[in-house]
């Protein structure tokens, strides 16, 4: 499978993980987050004009489809195009949140809850007693680990 947006912006998502440290190894971090932006959008939002396309009824924006309706002021802020780190910064920024709410509640599966809080929010989530039915397809969270296992074993068969 071709991802070309992927090895292009990889060493920019890599450089912002450390600054997470205290919540995920950056490594780890980092390989949670690409496979987001593949669930998200499947590293590919640009239509043939190399416009960007808005998805999720109109809300979600760019390669990790920041939703407007919860981080409008930020999406104002950059403008229709912003630079990769801007959009992987705020992705970081959002996921990284996420994760942060439940590991600090001692959650058991924080990492899973986090994720699919990515794409349903916190508070949907704080009260599922199984987070990926309150998410689109009713398996982000499992369907985002199991990327992310793939991209860790290195038998993705991700190209350039």
């Amino acid at each position: 499978m071709r991802r070309p947006l992927y090895f292009q912006d990889l060493p920019i998502i890599l450089d912002l993980c450390p600054k997470y440290a205290n919540v995920m190894e950056p490594n780890i971090l980092s390989t949670l987050y690409s496979a987001v932006v593949e669930r998200e959008t499947r590293w590919g939002t640009l239509d043939a004009q190399g416009r960007w396309i808005i998805g999720d009824s109109g809300h979600g924006h760019f390669l990790p489809q920041i939703d407007d309706r919860f981080h409008g002021e930020w999406l104002r802020a950059v403008g229709p195009r912003p630079s990769a780190e801007q959009m992987h910064a705020k992705g970081l920024e959002i996921l990284v949140g996420c994760l942060s709410y439940f590991k600090g509640r001692g959650f058991s599966d924080w990492v899973r809850r986090g994720v699919c809080a990515y794409n349903a929010g916190i508070d949907n989530v704080v009260t599922a007693r199984r987070p990926d039915l309150v998410t689109t397809g009713h398996d982000y969270g499992a369907d985002v680990t199991g990327i992310a296992f793939t991209l860790l074993s290195g038998t993705d068969g991700w190209e350039p």
